[in-house]
């Protein structure tokens, strides 16, 4: 299971979003009915839905929390990187090969709830995009100090071999598809350098 950093002063709602991220994570979306996101926890139904109004409303606010601890993972591990840029965008591919052995390659949860949603809820597809919008930025990021001269198109590359390679990864039990993208990763931060489109 991912590791969730302390809430100051945590709320009933806090409470719950937690809660519903555990269950949804390790149960999946359309298994979980709102009644067993409450078991074990004293909450009521009632105070279950005084903070929100359905069950697509607890997966954007779990999206959003999980997207908060993803970020404040992902800041820790690249501060042990160094300044190189380049080392920096492989230990993403990195950072995601020891979260998927660690959650027993249940996967990201923002990419499952993607998958179950596509086209089907605007406001749990608009938590996601943001998910993936910020990882793209850290990319973008540092793709640019690493002398990129495409770098938003170097970085949603990036994405793309993230995005499938977790997939994959998640499908095997395996996480050579993630070491595998990070290499294609490097070649293709050569190859942009080498050529400009």
């Amino acid at each position: 299971m991912i590791a969730l950093p302390f809430l100051k002063k945590r709320s009933k709602r806090d409470d719950i979003i937690k809660q519903a991220f555990h269950v949804f994570y390790h149960a999946g979306f359309h298994a979980t009915c709102m009644d067993s996101i409450l078991t074990g926890t004293g909450i009521s139904k009632r105070t279950l839905y005084k903070y929100f109004r359905n069950k697509e409303e607890l997966i954007a606010a779990s999206l959003n929390h999980y997207r908060h601890i993803m970020a404040e993972q992902m800041a820790l591990h690249l501060t042990t990187i160094g300044d190189d840029p380049t080392k920096k965008i492989m230990a993403i591919f990195e950072l995601q090969a020891e979260l998927l052995t660690a959650t027993d390659f249940s996967g990201c949860f923002a990419m499952n709830a993607q998958l179950e949603y596509a086209d089907k809820e605007p406001i749990i597809e608009a938590a996601c995009a943001q998910f993936f919008t910020d990882i793209t930025a850290i990319f973008k990021e540092n793709a640019i100090l690493a002398g990129c001269p495409t770098p938003q198109i170097y970085a949603q590359q990036l994405m793309l071999l993230l995005q499938g390679a977790i997939v994959q990864s998640q499908a095997e039990h395996s996480t050579n598809p993630l070491f595998l993208a990070r290499d294609t990763a490097q070649i293709l931060l050569t190859y942009n350098k080498i050529i400009v489109i």
